[in-house]
């Protein structure tokens, strides 16, 4: 089969959308399939592989989407992609690439999986810093849900990742098939068996960490990701253990984050900055606890990552991550900001609780691998196809 996956966000950028769509192409490849992927240019992009196909796009400037590009008059990439002689489309993004896969679509007649990955409703100041405004952001609602509407208008089949997207889509009036299919990862990545101990003792070292118990963050650092919410609770940790608070990732805001630390005159805070992708499995090693205060996510990749590294989780009770974290089977979960510092405390205090969670978490995940994913997405193709 010949596979065209259409989409905005590509390696080397770091992103939820990113990962899955890396796991997607890969899984489908190992199962003996041809895929392509049609992406906007990047800077960093070094793409070995003859099946990825860059459009170059416009660059957008500022801090928020420094790597991001669009791409106007899509029209113009027609021919380009007509020559692919796909047999599926999937597109994952709303915009200049999703609309080339949607052009493609019309033209040809070639059968169109859809898969939504970002509740846009919690990201609109990414387009305009008004939208950061609830008053603006309810006047700016209908316009996002009618662009949603309008990008699924014509395909077969769409995927969301967890029952809380689907509650959006219904909520924004979508119509179509939904199939409700979380994205894989490479589990093995992330295993600590997949390290010597050497590997690990190597990073702590070039850090500077040394016996403390190392509270781990890593993702986009945004204003949705809530990583002033970790920092300013963690600050509330006054006893005598050793403790350190390490945040890895990037992103807008970053120098916000490094201003709290300072302001808060925290000293067992480190933040690492953008890593490389191939080192993130390798990150996950150094921590004791996994701490996340974010109710934005759609499925919440880095908690999969986290739990493979057979990680205890102590994060922010979200609906879309109900399905993944049992509480106080492989996670603990706090509702309100102020029970952070609680259950960090009682998972410190607990050694059998905290063995319990380890134990739990690697097996919790094993229904998110990369193969599962890529057989269960390679199954609704057949289906349409077959219709």
């Amino acid at each position: 089969m010949r596979i065209g996956i259409f989409t905005d966000g590509y390696r080397p950028h770091i992103s939820g959308v990113a990962t899955s769509i890396v796991m997607l192409e890969e899984g489908l490849r190992e199962l003996g399939h041809e895929v392509y992927v049609i992406a906007t240019g990047h800077r960093k992009a070094i793409d070995p592989e003859p099946n990825v196909i860059r459009i170059k796009g416009y660059n957008l400037k500022g801090k928020k989407l420094p790597d991001y590009q669009y791409k106007f008059f899509v029209r113009r990439e027609l021919d380009r992609v007509k020559r692919l002689n796909l047999d599926i489309i999937h597109i994952h993004t709303e915009f200049s690439i999703g609309k080339l896969g949607r052009i493609l679509s019309k033209k040809t007649g070639i059968k169109t999986v859809y898969t939504f990955h970002t509740m846009y409703e919690d990201y609109l100041h990414y387009v305009n810093r008004i939208f950061a405004f609830k008053t603006m952001k309810r006047m700016a609602m209908p316009f996002v849900r009618r662009s949603v509407r309008k990008a699924v208008r014509c395909v077969d089949e769409i995927i969301v990742p967890t029952q809380k997207v689907l509650d959006m889509m219904i909520r924004y009036k979508v119509r179509g098939n939904f199939n409700i299919i979380p994205s894989g990862l490479d589990l093995t990545k992330f295993r600590k068996s997949s390290y010597a101990p050497e590997e690990v003792l190597g990073l702590k070292k070039s850090l500077g960490i040394e016996d403390e118990e190392v509270l781990l963050f890593l993702g986009r650092i945004s204003k949705e990701k809530a990583v002033d919410v970790i920092v300013e609770e963690f600050a509330k940790l006054d006893d005598d253990k050793k403790r350190l608070l390490v945040i890895v990732g990037h992103g807008p805001y970053e120098d916000n984050i490094k201003q709290l630390v300072k302001g808060l005159k925290l000293t067992n805070v480190l933040m690492t900055g953008s890593i490389p992708w191939e080192q993130v499995g390798l990150y996950y090693q150094l921590a004791d606890i996994f701490v996340n205060a974010s109710i934005t996510e759609t499925q919440g990749l880095t908690y999969v990552e986290a739990l493979a590294a057979s990680l205890p989780l102590v994060v922010k009770y979200d609906v879309s991550i109900k399905e993944l974290i049992a509480d106080y089977e492989n996670g603990l979960f706090f509702h309100k900001n102020g029970d952070f510092t609680a259950k960090i405390k009682e998972l410190e205090q607990n050694p059998e609780l905290k063995e319990k969670l380890r134990e739990n978490a690697a097996l919790s995940v094993e229904k998110y691998s990369k193969e599962t994913y890529a057989q269960t997405v390679l199954a609704l193709y057949e289906k349409i196809l077959n219709e």
